[in-house]
C-alpha cells in the first residue's frame, strides 16, 4: 500500500512536469516572431561584373548573403515551421540549371537544426565556392502542411532553366481552374516537378500551378516575360474565374518571384497588413537581396512587379493600373459630369467611353461630358502606359433624372486665363439675376482648397483671382485643380492647371 502511494505521487509529479514542459513550448512558440502558416522567401543577385560566391561575411544585418542564409535557418527552426525549404542557383553566363545547383528537405521534421548535416549548409558551401560563380540565388522556406515537394519549382524551355517560388494561397478552386485552364496536354509536355497528375488537384501545390500557368502566357508570348505575366495576371475569364479582380484585390495572394537566370521578376499583391511582404536592398559590395518581412530599405508596393536585372536600375511596374472619379454622378438632364483620371502607375494615353457603347468619346487625361438624356451609364476608361494596356469599367456610375422643371437663364463660368498659370489666374462668370454667389477651388481628391467668393451679387458679369494659395496662405503644389461656380440654383465647375 504505501509503496503504491509513492508510485501514484511519482507519475502525478512526472505528468505535471511534462504539462508544465508541453506549455512552455507553447509560449515559446507564440513569443517567436510572425509564427503561423506563411512561406518565406530570399534571393540573391550580383550586380554586372560581381558574383555572390565573392560576397564576404559582414557584421551586421543583412548586408552580406550569409545573414539571407541565416534567415532561412531562422524560418525553418522546427519550433516555427517543419515542412520544408528549397534552394538553388543560377551560374555566371549561363541560363540553364542542373542536379547539382538544386538542393530540397522536405516532410515534417525534416529542418535545418535537427543536429544533422542538412542539404542548407552543403548548398551553402557550394553557392559560396568562388569556382562555381552564383549570380542569382533563389531560397524558400515552405509552410502549407502536407504536400508534395518544395520550392523554388523549375520549368525547362528554350535552353533556360525558368524559376519560381511563390509566398501565398490560392486555394482549391482556382488551382482546379488553372489545372484546367491548362489542360492534360499541357502537363504531358511539361511535367510536374513534384508528381501532379492532371485530374487530381490536390496533388498539385498551388504555386506550381499558378507557376505553369505564368509560363503558359510567357510562351504564347514568344517569351515575352512581362508581357506574358502581365497578360496572365489580367485574365478576367478562367474557368470562370475573374483572375483579375481576385488578384488586384488580394483575394488570392500570389507574391512570387520569378527568374530566367539573366533577371529577377518580383510580383507583390498582398495588402500592407500582410507581415509576409517582399522587400530589397542594393548593397555597394555588388549584389541586390530580396525577403519577405519588412526589413529591407525599398518594399516592393501592392499591385507592382519589381523587375531586378545585373546590369540596370529596378524598374517597377504598377499593375491593375486604370481608376477614375466623376463630378458630379448623378443630376438632372443635361448633366455635365467632369471626369478625374486616378490611374495608377505612368499611363501616356487615355480613351473614355462614357456611355460604355464601344464608342470611345475623348481622349483627353481629366475631359468633361454633357449627358442629354436620362438614364443609368456605365463609363469604360482604357488606359496605355506605352507597354501595357488596361482598361475599367464602371457600371450605373452616371445617373441622369428626367425632371420637368421651368428652364430658369444660366450661369455661366468661364475658363480661367491664363490656363496653365504660374502666380495668378483669372476666372469670370456670369449671372442672370442677383444671387448668393459661391466660387470656390478644389483638387483632384475634391479636398477644399480656397473660397474665392461669397456673397450676395448683381445681375452681369463678374471676375475672381486666385494667387494660388490655400484658405491658410500657403501655396498649393502644381498639378489639376477645379472651380465650381454656385448660385441659388445653379452650379458649375470646369478645371485648371497650375504649374510652378
Amino acid at each position: 500500500m504505501k509503496m503504491l502511494i509513492i508510485l501514484m505521487k511519482k507519475n502525478n509529479k512526472e505528468n505535471i512536469q511534462k504539462k508544465l514542459l508541453f506549455i512552455g513550448f507553447i509560449i515559446l512558440y507564440l513569443l517567436l516572431p510572425n509564427p503561423g502558416h506563411a512561406c518565406d522567401m530570399m534571393a540573391l543577385i550580383s550586380l554586372s561584373g560581381h558574383t555572390i560566391s565573392e560576397q564576404t561575411e559582414i557584421p551586421g544585418n543583412f548586408n552580406d548573403p550569409f545573414d539571407f542564409y541565416e534567415f532561412m535557418k531562422e524560418r525553418s527552426d522546427p519550433l516555427i515551421n517543419d515542412d520544408g525549404y528549397g534552394i538553388l542557383y543560377y551560374k555566371d553566363g549561363e541560363v540553364l540549371i542542373d542536379s547539382t545547383q538544386k538542393w530540397f528537405k522536405t516532410g515534417n521534421g525534416c529542418w535545418y537544426g535537427d543536429g544533422s548535416d542538412e542539404p542548407l549548409d552543403i548548398a551553402i558551401n557550394e553557392i559560396m565556392d568562388e569556382n562555381n560563380n552564383a549570380v542569382i540565388i533563389l531560397g524558400h522556406v515552405r509552410e502549407a502542411g502536407p504536400g508534395y515537394g518544395s520550392h523554388p519549382f523549375t520549368f525547362e524551355s528554350q535552353n533556360t532553366t525558368y524559376t519560381l517560388m511563390h509566398n501565398g494561397t490560392l486555394g482549391n478552386s482556382i488551382k482546379s481552374a488553372l489545372m484546367n485552364y491548362l489542360g492534360e496536354d499541357w502537363f504531358i509536355q511539361h511535367p510536374s516537378n513534384w508528381e501532379g497528375q492532371y485530374g487530381n488537384v490536390n496533388s498539385f501545390i498551388d504555386s506550381e500551378l499558378l507557376f505553369h500557368y505564368i509560363m503558359s502566357h510567357i510562351l504564347a508570348n514568344d517569351g515575352d516575360i512581362m508581357s506574358g505575366i502581365y497578360t496572365a495576371l489580367n485574365n478576367r475569364d478562367v474557368e470562370g474565374y475573374n483572375l483579375r479582380e481576385r488578384f488586384s484585390n488580394a483575394q488570392s495572394i500570389i507574391n512570387f518571384i520569378f527568374s530566367d537566370g539573366i533577371s529577377l521578376y518580383i510580383f507583390r499583391n498582398s495588402l500592407p497588413s500582410n507581415t509576409r511582404n517582399l522587400c530589397y536592398e542594393i548593397y555597394d559590395t555588388g549584389f541586390i537581396g530580396i525577403k519577405t518581412i519588412d526589413s529591407l530599405e525599398n518594399q516592393i508596393l501592392t499591385n507592382t512587379l519589381a523587375i531586378i536585372p545585373r546590369d540596370e536600375e529596378p524598374l517597377h511596374i504598377s499593375y491593375y493600373n486604370p481608376q477614375f472619379s466623376v463630378v458630379p454622378n448623378s443630376g438632372n438632364m443635361p448633366l455635365e459630369v467632369n471626369f478625374i483620371d486616378e490611374s495608377n502607375g505612368d499611363p501616356v494615353s487615355w480613351q473614355w467611353d462614357f456611355q460604355n457603347d464601344g464608342s470611345y468619346d475623348s481622349f483627353e487625361q481629366n475631359p468633361y461630358f454633357v449627358y442629354e438624356q436620362s438614364g443609368l451609364y456605365d463609363v469604360k476608361l482604357k488606359i496605355s502606359d506605352g507597354v501595357f494596356v488596361d482598361s475599367l469599367v464602371k457600371v450605373n456610375y452616371i445617373t441622369v433624372f428626367d425632371t420637368v422643371f421651368v428652364e430658369i437663364p444660366s450661369i455661366y463660368l468661364q475658363q480661367n486665363y491664363p490656363n496653365p498659370f504660374n502666380t495668378e489666374t483669372t476666372i469670370g462668370y456670369s449671372i442672370p439675376a442677383e444671387a448668393k454667389v459661391e466660387l470656390k477651388i478644389y483638387n483632384t481628391k475634391l479636398q477644399f482648397v480656397k473660397t474665392l467668393v461669397n456673397v450676395i451679387q448683381q445681375i452681369g458679369e463678374h471676375s475672381a483671382i486666385w494667387d494660388g494659395k490655400n484658405y491658410n496662405q500657403y501655396p498649393v503644389a502644381s498639378g489639376l485643380y477645379f472651380y465650381k461656380l454656385k448660385t441659388n440654383n445653379k452650379s458649375k465647375i470646369r478645371k485648371m492647371v497650375l504649374l510652378r
